[in-house]
């Protein structure tokens, strides 16, 4: 009997320290896939034509990353060792991606990049390595192959791939053809593990309604009527386009044209292709156009209000159809970006968006500044809506014309993103923009520099070294989420689109001025210039200066002044000319620094500078 009890407690032990070894294993299991899910890993890999190439890294790991221990490294025609390497810096988001591109890459690639960087001048037989601390994390490649593995395409990696690997697996990524880049800028991970298609599956037929509801990457079959001719608001080599049924609209897009068909306004189509979303816009990027019909007529233009296009729901349901909408034009943009304007539209209680003019749909000189108009314009998106006319006659200026609104005030939003020193992302976009370039001041660049001159080694050095520290400081001010006031003046936006304004604090705290006062940006007025504000910022630059405070420190002194920086590394040369607001006289633009820095502002022409009252500086004849 004792011997019978023996041997069943001998039994229970086994059993428990099976259970306990079991227990033991998924614990060490599940401890190793969580170190693993705390890294980065690489997201996107372009290999396009020419100069198109691109990498993207993202944060998965549920909290911001520190970049500092992270670089990047090339490891050229199967070499052993790294050919190039790229210092990472900053912060990295949970949820966002690093995009690092070729400075010599598409507009489309550059507008969704960070930074730019000669790393990114692989060829599809180069392997590229996420590296921590000197050991590799990932990779797009093997080290020592030479074979052109990813030459001509772009890899996404699968959306079931939640760690980095550091022995690259075709498996893991979705090939896509060469200058895809319509997914470059965002990642998303979790879902089902990936199953082979069918061999030449039946691609279905939707209504266009139907398809604006499927998920990105689906094939499908849509038909519709061709709203805007493709070469109006086509970019380059691009192929750009929209579409509309009874039941919706979609815009048609290719970063490279290449066999597609040249579409115009009444061809109705049959599209074959691959839906995607970018920067908001729902897609399709098509591998097939069939013109079933010529000269059909136009879908009804609907009347809608700026209000309207307030609501996230409802502007959503008129995305990628005709609409006619009321508003004002206070000014128009100098230049183009990224082959068009960006001109604030608003209405008389300061409902505001952005009309995208495309350089080939009209003339803009014909549109005019301080008018009311009414316009006829498709609706798309660029992170926020936006209103795209097509032709001439899509701008009409109305037969009311009631006093002119003012974009100037102070909105309630909430901080989204520190992009640098003087740049941040909100929430909640403000007259139709998401992007806020900080006003009266200016910080040290962080891009890496584009003239790559030896003589001018140290100066981009200790620009980027100050830019960073700008980055950093201004964290200390505001975060992602505090919610801030945007103060913004009589001119409401850049030629970028990007709002110029003040950020106030919950607490009352100028974020501009206060950036100013501790050293890390210089004061930056061009006219016409806020009365009220300057005396307050030159002030606060002067003290800074004098107390030899961050870029003015003489141990660690900001070699060049950021507009100096970017002149000479845009090597385009000094281009505003610099007037004394004591003496009311001003210099040409090469003789800025004769200028105390704390007196300075800046005009575009020296008629524009006498407008203001102000003399050329006399010239002694020696």
């Amino acid at each position: 009997m004792r011997k019978h009890v023996r041997s069943k407690v001998v039994f229970i032990w086994f059993i428990v320290a099976l259970i306990f070894l079991h227990f033991t294993m998924v614990l060490n299991e599940t401890a190793a896939k969580n170190k693993q899910r705390d890294e980065l890993f690489i997201s996107e890999y372009i290999e396009g034509s020419s100069f198109n190439k691109a990498i993207e890294i993202y944060n998965g790991t549920g909290a911001s990353v520190n970049l500092d221990k992270y670089q990047l490294a090339l490891y050229s025609n199967g070499k052993p060792e790294p050919s190039q390497s790229e210092r990472l810096s900053g912060i990295l988001h949970d949820g966002e991606v690093l995009v690092i591109s070729h400075s010599q890459a598409s507009n489309a690639i550059q507008q969704v990049a960070d930074i730019t960087s000669n790393i990114v001048n692989f060829n599809g037989n180069d392997a590229i390595v996420l590296e921590k601390d000197g050991q590799v994390m990932d990779a797009v490649g093997t080290i020592g192959d030479d074979s052109d593995f990813t030459k001509d395409i772009t890899l996404v990696r699968n959306a079931n791939i939640m760690v980095p690997s550091q022995n690259f697996e075709i498996t893991e990524w979705t090939t896509y053809g060469k200058d895809t880049f319509i997914y470059l800028g965002s990642h998303t991970i979790g879902g089902e593990e990936p199953t082979d298609p069918e061999p030449n599956p039946k691609l279905e037929s939707y209504s266009i309604g139907e398809a604006r509801q499927l998920s990105d990457g689906k094939e499908v079959v849509v038909e519709g009527i061709v709203t805007v001719n493709s070469e109006a608001i086509s970019n380059g080599n691009q192929f750009s386009t929209y579409i509309q049924d009874e039941t919706g609209g979609m815009n048609l897009f290719l970063f490279a044209q290449g066999e597609i068909p040249e579409l115009e306004k009444g061809d109705y189509v049959k599209v074959t292709g691959k839906l995607a979303s970018y920067k908001g816009l729902k897609k399709m990027v098509p591998t097939s156009i069939d013109i079933l019909a010529k000269d059909k007529s136009m879908p009804e233009v609907q009347q809608i209000t700026l209000k309207d296009l307030q609501n996230k729901e409802i502007a959503e349901s008129y995305e990628g159809e005709l609409i006619r909408v009321n508003g004002f034009i206070a000014s128009i943009p100098d230049s183009p970006v990224g082959g068009g304007y960006n001109i604030p539209f608003m209405d008389k209680d300061y409902h505001s968006t952005l009309l995208r003019i495309m350089e080939n749909s009209l003339t803009i000189t014909r549109v005019k500044e301080k008018q009311w108009y009414d316009v006829t314009a498709i609706v798309s998106q660029y992170d926020d809506y936006q209103l795209i006319p097509t032709e001439q006659e899509d701008i009409q200026v109305a037969e009311e014309q009631p006093e002119p609104p003012s974009a100037a005030g102070e909105y309630k939003t909430t901080v989204n993103k520190i992009t640098d020193g003087d740049t941040i992302r909100i929430s909640d976009p403000v007259l139709g923009s998401d992007r806020v370039r900080f006003v009266n001041m200016d910080t040290p660049e962080t891009y890496p520099a584009k003239n790559k001159d030896l003589n001018r080694e140290e100066i981009n050095g200790n620009q980027k070294l100050h830019g960073d520290a700008a980055t950093d400081h201004i964290q200390t001010l505001i975060q992602p989420g505090d919610e801030v006031i945007i103060k913004v003046g009589d001119q409401p936006m850049d030629d970028y689109g990007r709002l110029l304004a003040e950020v106030i604090t919950t607490d009352g705290k100028n974020v501009n001025l206060e950036m100013v006062r501790d050293g890390y940006a210089v004061s930056y007025f061009i006219a016409p210039i806020d009365e009220e504000a300057y005396p307050k910022y030159q002030q606060a630059v002067k003290e800074a200066k004098d107390k030899g405070l961050g870029i003015w420190n003489a141990d660690n002194l900001l070699m060049e002044l950021p507009f100096a920086f970017r002149a000479n590394d845009d090597q385009k040369g000094f281009l505003r000319y610099v007037g004394n607001s004591d003496t009311k006289e001003y210099v040409i633009p090469d003789n800025w620094a004769e200028v105390p820095v704390e007196k300075r502002v800046f005009f575009s022409s020296p008629k524009e500078a006498e407008s203001y009252g102000y003399t050329p500086v006399c010239v002694q004849d020696e």
